[in-house]
């Protein structure tokens, strides 16, 4: 190949990869975080802090195994409206990648981690619009401790999460962005019974 050649075929490259369209992720509703009493988490909701309550929770009918952790903000007269559910984890430290799947049986026989996000209305018994992970972020949960507090068990982690709005139904809350990002977020919950 000449010269002339290389210098084309990268500066058409270039352009390819320059049209391809960013995801935007504009401000969205943030709500309070509502009661902490079995754990909370903290991460930047498309840019702006964001706190929540959480706790973990064994998914009933399905093996001993596995785990779920979720996060619940609510509003300032104390109904809900968002939830982040995480789940499919194993009693182990470590990093997980969260995958879009919205199928909890394959979840428990696969043995990945997944996650969704939910909006919720009125007195927080309405599901508003709900959002599946998007693959294109860079989307991952780890555990960093696992531990026995006062008997009651305590785990501690880390996410990163993208999310898409689902739109095999029309968005109900217009003011709800169509791709939502949780970054640098921690968390520590104990178990809901």
């Amino acid at each position: 190949m000449n010269t002339r050649t290389i210098v084309a075929l990268f500066f058409a490259a270039s352009l390819f990869v320059s049209c391809q369209k960013d995801i935007e992720y504009p401000q969205g509703p943030i709500y309070e975080a509502g009661p902490q009493t079995f754990g909370w988490s903290t991460s930047e909701k498309n840019g702006l802090p964001f706190e929540s309550s959480g706790f973990a929770i064994r998914p009933s009918g399905f093996s001993e195994e596995i785990f779920a952790v979720d996060f619940r903000t609510y509003t300032d007269w104390g109904a809900l409206r968002e939830t982040i559910s995480v789940g499919g984890f194993e009693y182990r430290l470590g990093r997980y990648d969260v995958v879009e799947n919205i199928d909890f049986n394959s979840i428990v026989n696969s043995k990945q981690v997944t996650a969704s996000y939910g909006t919720l209305s009125d007195d927080g018994d309405v599901l508003e619009d709900f959002y599946t992970i998007d693959e294109r972020g860079d989307n991952w949960a780890t555990i960093t401790a696992i531990d026995t507090i006062d008997g009651e068990g305590v785990i501690s982690g880390e996410y990163n999460l993208h999310f898409q709005f689902n739109n095999s139904r029309e968005k109900m809350n217009a003011a709800n962005p169509d791709h939502i990002r949780f970054t640098d977020g921690v968390f520590e919950v104990r178990f809901w019974n």
